[in-house]
């Protein structure tokens, strides 16, 4: 245990010296990038969040089926009396046409079924344009009366068989040609009529299909078309709010990530520690820049020799009035390196006003020197602070100290 603690002492001693600003500022973004990061997890684990989801309360299926058989004359090229679906049909040997219709409810439930049907029979006259049918007369024929639907059941089941005499319908449209003198196209439809409504409980249904078949005329020899086949399924819906849990990848993504960045502060307070700055020069530069920094303007170049007075003043402060006096800039001559910032200008037609750092230290270095002696001696002790405003600093203007050139120029 002694071990160990004086391991960790001696870990808390090699800490790693940075800047103060940069060790200041990686604390303040370590701390804000934590706050976001809890702020978030906290509302991903307790604000919560609601999806829109359709629930089905009823489903159903409806199917419709149709078949039908061609009975045939007696005629030369058959030997049997009809002919199946899907085939192509000779006109002068067709006798008549077998069809049967089916349509069937299937619900999840018992429910209170409504409706009726009823089969019909629709010759009709079109013609073609722009591959768009259009009529140009029609006359339907009843074929099954309406029938009506009262049912109170899970299922509903619907047939009809109808003996269709195609020379009947034929002979019909050959005669509507020859009357009206327009020789149009001509067809047969036949559909069954469903109009069904059904009462679940939970909502209604309503459904009105016609399954048909089309069967051409005037022609001598047909096919007949139409869907016999289809199938469709329905449910009656509602939207629901349902409550979403946490994401919890993004959970365990927040408390990795606070526990990287809570480590890493943790590693930074203890681990590191602000360089201090020691050099006096640096400190007073750093104050200069400061207070005075929006006011200071860098110069590549150094000042000519074409003052004709040059004077020296003992304080920034001073300096710093002048330039308001003739609201003219502080200016500098630029350098990387801090050493090299000796001196500071405000010039003036024909004079300019200089204060030198360098000057400024070395005097405030003697004060501090003669404070630490009188001390010694058992003077009676004063603060720095004290011992330098006792110091009259001259006017800038009152006292004017010549400088050599050569110091203006090094």
């Amino acid at each position: 245990m002694e071990y160990t603690y004086k391991r960790l002492v001696g870990v808390l001693r090699m800490r790693v010296h940075i800047n103060n600003h940069f060790k200041r500022g990686l604390i303040i973004i370590l701390i804000i990038l934590i706050g976001v990061l809890s702020f978030l997890l906290y509302t991903e684990k307790n604000n919560p969040r609601f999806e829109e989801k359709k629930i089905s309360l009823y489903s159903y299926n409806n199917k419709t089926n149709m078949d039908y058989e061609v009975f045939l004359k007696p005629n030369l090229l058959y030997d049997k009396e009809s002919v199946g679906k899907d085939n192509i049909y000779i006109t002068q040997f067709v006798d008549y046409i077998d069809t049967s219709f089916i349509y069937e409810f299937d619900g999840e439930s018992i429910a209170n079924i409504q409706g009726s049907y009823k089969v019909i029979a629709r010759v009709e006259g079109y013609t073609i344009s722009n591959e768009t049918y259009k009529v140009i007369w029609n006359k339907d024929f009843i074929l099954a009366d309406e029938n009506k639907i009262n049912s109170n059941d899970t299922k509903l089941h619907i047939g009809e068989n109808i003996s269709l005499d195609y020379n009947q319908y034929n002979d019909f449209a050959r005669q509507v040609i020859q009357d009206s003198k327009v020789n149009s196209n001509v067809r047969l439809i036949v559909f069954m009529n469903v109009d069904v409504n059904v009462d679940t409980g939970k909502g209604v249904i309503e459904e009105d299909l016609s399954p048909s078949i089309t069967i051409p005329l005037n022609t001598s020899y047909f096919e007949v078309e139409g869907k016999l086949e289809s199938k469709k399924s329905g449910a009656i819906e509602e939207t629901q709010k349902m409550l979403l849990p946490p994401d919890e990848e993004r959970v365990k993504l927040y408390v990795v990530t606070i526990c990287l960045l809570g480590i890493i502060l943790l590693v930074v307070l203890l681990l590191t520690k602000g360089k201090a700055v020691n050099d006096p020069k640096e400190k007073r530069l750093n104050k200069i820049f400061k207070k005075y920094g929006d006011r200071l303007v860098a110069l590549n170049n150094e000042f000519g020799n074409s003052y004709l007075e040059q004077n020296a003043v003992e304080s920034i402060g001073d300096l710093v009035k002048i330039s308001d006096e003739f609201g003219r800039p502080i200016m500098y001559r630029y350098s990387s390196n801090y050493k090299k910032l000796d001196r500071f200008y405000v010039t003036d037609d024909n004079e300019i006003y200089v204060y030198d750092i360098n000057k400024d230290m070395d005097k405030l270095t003697s004060q501090a020197k003669n404070i630490r002696d009188d001390n010694n001696g058992n003077m009676a002790p004063k603060s720095l602070r004290e011992r330098l405003s006792k110091l009259k600093l001259s006017s800038s203007k009152s006292k004017k100290d010549k400088i050599k050139k050569s110091d203006i120029e090094s």
